[in-house]
């Protein structure tokens, strides 16, 4: 995927993030340290900034980076020296994987949280999480959504045959 780079440096500054804050962010190459960056999360797209002499980000101008979090998946990581840390890898992708690092237990777990439910693939999974749970509590299949991995070409919506009704028809769930 191509972008502008005009365009994302916009995107990132002047839209509201989902979740923004400082991180450190380990280098790419063997025995990089860390270095501060200012990071903000807007959908599946996590951009950072470097971070001026005040812990800030705005006079720094465009992002350093950007990172998109599709079949990304974050994991805590156990670090001597920084004990906030976590992971982003790729599926399919061993080449590149990020090191993070929060300053603080909540701060971490916000970040993990944040990051698992920015992609696609995320909100795939609690989609099937959710209507596991109402299908289990009221016994009945309200609705079923397919969706292959060519989102949104092949989306096909069905209604359970249950319901004696074919879409468009709207679906209530009583208990």
């Amino acid at each position: 995927m191509r972008f502008n780079d005009k365009e994302l440096g916009a995107w990132a500054s002047v839209f509201s993030p989902d979740k923004e804050g400082l991180l450190e962010k380990k280098g790419a190459g063997r025995g990089q340290g860390y270095k501060q960056r200012w990071f903000r999360l807007k959908g599946n797209l996590l951009f950072y900034f470097k971070v001026d002499e005040l812990g800030g980000w705005e006079s720094c101008g465009e992002p350093v980076g950007v990172i998109v979090l599709e079949r990304c998946r974050v994991e805590r990581i156990h670090h001597d020296t920084r004990p906030y840390s976590f992971v982003l890898a790729f599926e399919n992708d061993d080449s590149r994987t990020y090191v993070l690092s929060a300053f603080s237990q909540p701060e971490l777990d916000s970040w993990i949280l944040a990051v698992r439910m920015s992609s696609y693939e995320g909100l795939k999974a609690m989609y099937y999480e959710l209507t596991n749970k109402i299908n289990t509590l009221t016994g009945k299949v309200v609705m079923q959504l397919l969706v292959s991995t060519a989102w949104p070409a092949s989306l096909s919506v069905r209604t359970a045959t249950d319901l004696g009704e074919s879409w468009p028809f709207p679906v209530t769930v009583s208990s």
